[in-house]
């Protein structure tokens, strides 16, 4: 959540807390100084007021005091440990496959793009650009077993699946 987000939250927590402890208030006779809440002495009402100030209570204190243990991992992956957490960023990921696919001279171009599924697995996607006349089902299979090496030694985070997509064979002598 975003640290406006955040702040919104906060507010509108401690708002709904002191609004549902006045109307308590009122509601109760403890403080009698204004008649246009005078339907609130209503005997039917007080027991709706207590229980929905009650609710509004408990869930302003719980939004204040108590932060959601989900972290958001769409920009990265969050590993954590009994030390503490460590946030992955995609750009981090992509720089590792990056350095990995340019240690192979038979690829003049890449195009590096990761995500995650509903599973939260990590999915990579490899448009590449490769020399004529190399073995391209060679090359893929060496790829993905050395990105899946090398992000997994790196980062201990586990590849579930790469796709390779050949966007087009060149001559070796054009590199771009």
């Amino acid at each position: 959540m975003k640290f406006l987000d955040r702040m919104n939250l906060k507010i509108f927590s401690v708002i709904m807390v002191i609004l549902s402890i006045i109307t308590l208030f009122f509601a109760f006779d403890i403080i009698n100084d204004f008649e246009f809440l005078s339907f609130l002495k209503d005997d039917n009402c007080k027991y709706i007021v207590l229980v929905v100030s009650i609710f509004l209570i408990i869930a302003g204190i719980k939004s204040l005091f108590f932060s959601d243990s989900k972290e958001d991992i769409s920009d990265g992956v969050l590993l954590e440990n009994p030390n503490g957490k460590l946030y992955i960023t995609k750009e981090s990921i992509i720089s590792m496959i990056e350095a990995d696919v340019k240690s192979y001279s038979e690829v003049l171009n890449q195009n590096v793009k990761i995500g995650f599924n509903e599973e939260k697995d990590l999915f990579v996607e490899l448009e590449l650009v490769v020399e004529k006349e190399k073995s391209i089902k060679d090359l893929s299979s060496r790829l993905q077993s050395s990105i899946k090496t090398a992000v997994k030694k790196s980062s201990d985070i586990d590849i579930k699946n790469i796709d390779i997509k050949i966007k087009n064979i060149q001559d070796e002598g054009i590199k771009k």
